[in-house]
């Protein structure tokens, strides 16, 4: 009985964690994920950086993963140094909540204009003029009730 009960809090924590202003936790997920996609499209890293766990890990397929917060930020320094992004949303994001932890998923396709060739992008950054890719990102609520996101990877499908 007591892990039928515990199943269901898992299952319904969604609806268990609101915030303030009556927002579902998948609501607040999604507001940051409208918020990263802003950052991208304006190359606003201090933007991006608040959504960053710590310990951040990026692991882009074909390369070695990068972990820690700050070299995480130093690889988006550089692409937005590079290129304008644009995200088309093929498949929007669909959030499952689990405790203090959260799964997203999700499909964009990113537009990539070159403002300086001349850059060195690390190996797994986007290079095509277009990329689809679907991706997986593992969130962890922090100590203040913040969602950051503590492992981004993805597979490119086009």
């Amino acid at each position: 009985m007591v892990c039928a009960a515990g199943l269901a809090l898992v299952l319904l924590s969604d609806l268990a964690f609101t915030s303030t202003n009556g927002d579902t936790t998948t609501d607040t997920i999604n507001k940051m994920y409208a918020d990263l996609r802003l950052a991208v499209e304006t190359s606003d890293l201090s933007r991006y950086s608040k959504y960053l766990h710590a310990d951040a890990s990026l692991r882009p397929p074909g390369a070695d993963g990068i972990n820690g917060k700050e070299n995480y930020l130093s690889l988006m320094a550089i692409a937005f140094a590079s290129a304008n992004h644009q995200i088309k949303i093929k498949k929007s994001p669909q959030v499952t909540v689990l405790g203090d932890t959260a799964l997203v998923e999700y499909v964009y396709t990113i537009l990539r204009s070159t403002i300086d060739p001349t850059v060195s992008l690390a190996e797994g950054s986007f290079t095509q003029q277009e990329t689809t890719a679907d991706y997986l990102d593992v969130l962890i609520r922090d100590n203040e009730g913040n969602w950051r996101i503590r492992l981004h990877k993805w597979a490119v499908i086009d």
